[in-house]
């Protein structure tokens, strides 16, 4: 997990080394010092509508189900891909809405994919659960809550990098 702080437009702080626990217990702390907090987390915050509707949940009742569902990251069963064997099931729709809007030809994965190049389920359903946590103390989680301080948002920071050469050492730092 890595971290970074940016004040001003300057970056002051980047590091790693905490678990998604430790992460949040931290934004509550820092939240707790200074109200006027706005935290960027890299993950999917829901799923696909029509998944959502065949679980009976809305996204922060998925946040709540996640919670005792590690399970569907472990059977990797439909419509979770992308472990051991398993392939991309046919799906009515892979995408959120928000997915489906590619920025500069750089497109989202499916929150689905669970393994592979570029997977974001793993991370997805582990984050959903602290979405909740978060929410209890006081966050905003946007845009499933109206927009107020501590506010929590999704971001995609490959829409703000650009494309990446992940294999260069040298190319990713220029």
């Amino acid at each position: 997990m890595w971290l970074a702080e940016v004040r001003d437009g300057v970056l002051n702080r980047l590091e790693n080394g905490r678990s998604r626990g430790q992460v949040v217990e931290h934004l509550i702390e820092l939240a707790s010092e200074d109200r006027n907090l706005v935290v960027g987390l890299d993950f999917a915050f829901s799923a696909p509508a029509w998944y959502l509707r065949q679980l009976g949940v809305d996204a922060p009742g998925l946040w709540k189900l996640a919670e005792e569902k590690e399970g569907w990251l472990l059977d990797c069963a439909p419509p979770f891909w992308g472990r051991g064997r398993t392939k991309r099931p046919e799906l009515q729709e892979h995408f959120r809405a928000a997915d489906r809007l590619a920025v500069g030809g750089i497109s989202p994965k499916s929150v689905f994919q669970i393994g592979g190049a570029g997977a974001v389920g793993t991370g997805s359903v582990r984050g959903w659960p602290f979405l909740q946590r978060l929410q209890s103390e006081g966050f905003s989680v946007w845009p499933f809550d109206g927009p107020r301080l501590p506010l929590v948002v999704e971001i995609y920071p490959r829409v703000l990098t650009g494309p990446v050469v992940k294999s260069s050492s040298a190319r990713r730092l220029s």
